[in-house]
């Protein structure tokens, strides 16, 4: 007994000009979010080693060690992963690749969060830690840039290459920023400096 044979697929919808430029529109923003917030946990590392982890006058090589480790991690991780990161993002789904490596950066950033609460991280630990997130940093701009590369129509590109660039050096110039606002308006408002945040 055969069976007949299937129907074919419909083929999926084809976008307009339009819509495909609001769904870039729509990747651009939620994953500025993303890009930010890379930011400001590498910051972050970067302020919990000089003022928590070694804030004493003595522990001056160790801080030295440890900052220079913990960039040497994510610096190699992002280097060495990015040839592998690239050929993956041409082969698999890139949607869900970003999607994957969002959940894997919060992760990695909830276990950073209980690693430096719950006691004092050895800086080997610290360094493996950064590692992790180059990894999931270089896959995620991969999956990222060659996904509006072929989203937006050839005469938008320019415009849609101008914002990705901006995205990248506003989280570089930004993150610093956010970090320092963050961890300075507790302690301004616990010493009654910042008016709006004194009553808190």
């Amino acid at each position: 007994m055969t069976l007949p044979p299937a129907d074919p697929l419909p083929d999926p919808p084809v976008l307009s000009d339009a819509a495909r430029w609001r769904t870039f529109l729509w990747l651009w923003g939620s994953q500025a979010l993303s890009v930010l917030g890379g930011g400001l946990s590498a910051f972050a590392m970067n302020i919990y080693l000089t003022q928590s982890r070694f804030p004493l006058e003595a522990q001056k090589p160790e801080l030295a060690a440890a900052l220079a480790l913990t960039g040497l991690g994510w610096g190699a991780a992002a280097i060495l992963g990015a040839p592998l990161a690239g050929a993956l993002a041409d082969r698999w789904n890139r949607r869900r690749m970003m999607i994957t490596c969002d959940l894997l950066g919060a992760l990695l950033l909830a276990l950073g969060v209980l690693m430096v609460t719950l006691g004092t991280p050895p800086v080997w630990l610290l360094t493996l830690f950064t590692v992790g997130l180059g990894l999931v940093g270089t896959f995620h701009g991969s999956a990222f840039d060659t996904s509006y590369s072929s989203l937006v129509t050839r005469d938008r590109l320019p415009r849609a290459n101008g914002m990705m660039q901006t995205l990248w050096s506003l989280s570089g110039l930004l993150s610093p920023a956010l970090a320092a606002l963050l961890i300075g308006l507790p302690a301004l408002a616990r010493q009654g400096e910042v008016p709006l945040l004194a009553g808190a």
